[in-house]
């Protein structure tokens, strides 16, 4: 997993750029487009470039990312056809056989009950405990992936986005037409699951991989990628570098040549795309770009634009990234919805909601949510694998109801929520504004970064709920107390 994470994020250096946007200009083109290279990750510390970014998208006329998340191809019943694609190729009955016959029996024979709760509670639980903060903290209060947040603000913005690759490329490039069933459920792997979880060291994997995170952040945050050369040298698979960097740069600059040719655009992918010896920066500049390294670092922010909305009955100033802000009406309610308010530390949505005297309320049943039927393969009769019970039929405990009764899960818990910070967690909070010579109430709740705002204002008969939801830092920074003081009601 570190492996593929480094490979996903970077690859080699030629050059030692101390940017992560670039300007794309050629002779005998009257316009410039932009590279960025991104990463894949939320914590706030990688989105540490300033407004140029933004300058960059909004001077373009279309937005180009790995994949368009906005295409409907992350949907639930794109992934379940994406699934469906690949579950087929999957032997069932291998698979089948590696827990039932293989693994589960083998662990029942070569460790007690004992045993594995003694490992739980001396090695995984501490090693949770430890990692836990870590994890946290590297996840960081943003909702959004930094990929995800470019392509909202994109459309914010009016551009069109344009998804390089597809979903299903992207799992070919990520499998590389691996066998799973041939390749992983073995009696051989079965075997090294055993012999790991009798004696093997629980905690050097994980540390090594939030330790691998950390350096990934830090490299990011300071703009030293030509440094990741060793990383991935070290960490590396050749085979795997060459499927998911070498192969997948060719197409991406084969896609992105043309348009960068006849419009101004902005293309963002990671960042281990554009450096190495065939990466988009070396490739672009090989086709005779001159390539200019934009400064992302220095203290470059745009002000916050606001525009005036009004309808029969409310009125109020609102940031111009609200562009799909709407009003909808019948005779017993109306609703307000915002797209999104861009800050430097993150997204807010907005929405008021005006309730007018409801005489009835109508209920009505919602359909039942689809299943997902995994398919039967040729070899055996599909996946009916169910975890092991808790109990046996004479109602005496089972291997792994043994194991349960030994492990101290409640005192782990106790231990790893107290290092949780507590915006970390959850918090409910409750302040007071001043609106029109009144003192109005308001909520503030904040779980796991994502903030949410709410309070309630009356006007005849007739009760207007405000909700602004979104990362806890952009909260911090936009004046939200101002827009809503300022909102007059009809």
């Amino acid at each position: 997993m570190k492996r593929i994470i480094f490979l996903l994020l970077f690859s080699s250096s030629l050059f030692a750029q101390q940017s992560t946007l670039f300007e794309l200009s050629k002779p005998g083109l009257s316009h410039k487009s932009y590279l960025f290279g991104t990463i894949h990750m939320t914590n706030d510390k990688v989105f540490n470039f300033n407004d140029s970014v933004y300058v960059a998208i909004n001077g373009s006329e279309k937005a180009f990312f790995e994949i368009d998340m906005n295409d409907g191809s992350l949907s639930k019943d794109a992934l379940k056809s994406t699934a469906m694609e690949i579950l087929p190729t999957l032997d069932s009955s291998r698979i089948k056989s590696f827990f039932v016959d293989d693994l589960f029996p083998g662990i029942e024979k070569q460790i007690t009950p004992q045993q594995m709760a003694d490992r739980i509670n001396n090695d995984l639980l501490p090693m949770l405990e430890k990692a836990l903060p870590m994890f946290m903290e590297q996840k960081g209060e943003r909702t959004l992936m930094m990929d995800q947040y470019l392509t909202q603000y994109a459309l914010a913005s009016g551009k069109e986005i344009v998804g390089i690759e597809n979903v299903n490329e992207q799992m070919d490039a990520l499998l590389g037409g691996i066998k799973v069933s041939d390749d992983f459920f073995t009696k051989k792997t079965a075997k090294k699951i055993i012999s790991f979880l009798k004696n093997g060291d629980i905690e050097k994997p994980v540390m090594d991989y939030l330790e691998g995170q950390a350096g990934v952040i830090d490299t990011y945050h300071d703009f030293a990628l030509s440094n990741i050369e060793e990383m991935l040298r070290e960490s590396m698979n050749s085979k795997i570098y060459d499927r998911l960097i070498i192969q997948r740069n060719d197409i991406m600059f084969e896609r992105t040549l043309p348009e960068v040719i006849s419009a101004p655009v902005f293309i963002a992918v990671g960042t281990g795309h554009l450096v190495g010896a065939n990466g988009l920066l070396k490739q672009f500049r090989d086709a005779g770009f001159k390539i200019r390294e934009v400064d992302v670092k220095s203290d470059f922010t745009l002000p916050q634009n606001w525009k005036s909305f009004e309808n029969d009955k409310i009125s109020l100033r609102i940031p111009t990234s609200l562009k799909d802000f709407y009003y909808e009406s019948d005779d017993y309610d109306a609703s307000l919805e915002g797209g999104q308010i861009f800050t430097p530390k993150g997204v807010l949505n907005l929405s008021i909601t005006h309730y007018g005297p409801i005489e009835e309320e109508i209920y009505e049943e919602e359909p039942e949510p689809p299943t997902m039927e995994i398919p039967e393969s040729k070899e055996g009769d599909g996946f009916k694998l169910s975890p092991p019970p808790m109990t046996k039929e004479d109602g005496e405990p089972s291997y792994l109801g043994q194991v349960i009764q030994k492990v101290d899960f409640m005192e782990f818990l106790g231990k790893a929520m107290s290092q949780i910070k507590p915006m970390d967690g959850m918090q409910n909070e409750a302040g007071t504004l001043i609106y029109q010579g009144e003192e109005i109430d308001y909520t503030d709740s904040n779980m796991f970064g994502k903030r949410t705002i709410g309070l309630s204002l009356q006007n005849g008969d007739d009760q207007y709920e405000i909700r602004l939801t979104g990362d806890s830092g952009a909260m911090d920074v936009f004046d939200w107390k101002s827009m809503i003081t300022a909102l007059e009601l009809k």
